[in-house]
């Protein structure tokens, strides 16, 4: 059996650099016990622009570097900013994230949107 990842809640994301047109590097700082930061890519994966209508701009997955892919994705833009949700099972939500992870996630994902047609 594989061991689940746990991430304590108080821990924040920070983001790093580029390092291609669609891989971004997100550092996770040292949770306990000494552990040092581990670095993540996260790629956008089917950007899916939303019809006109509604505050929805896309849809898209992304990916991390080890393989773990989150599909359906969904970038709205709100009177407070973008936000980034996932997909909901039986009303809750599947996945959540840092608000410094969503703004990295966001201009990605925007980035990525306008070119896909």
């Amino acid at each position: 059996m594989v061991p689940a990842l746990h991430i304590e809640p108080s821990t924040l994301l920070q983001v790093g650099n580029v390092i291609s047109s669609n891989i971004t590097t997100t550092t996770l700082p040292a949770i306990a016990g000494g552990r040092k930061p581990m670095e993540i890519a996260l790629r956008v994966l089917s950007p899916r622009p939303a019809p006109p209508g509604g505050n929805t701009v896309a849809r898209f997955d992304l990916e991390t570097d080890d393989g773990i892919r989150i599909r359906d994705l969904k970038l709205v833009e709100s009177a407070g900013g973008w936000r980034v949700y996932g997909p909901k099972h039986h009303g809750q939500s599947i996945i959540t994230f840092p608000a410094g992870l969503v703004d990295r996630i966001a201009t990605e994902a925007l980035r990525h949107v306008g070119t896909a047609t």
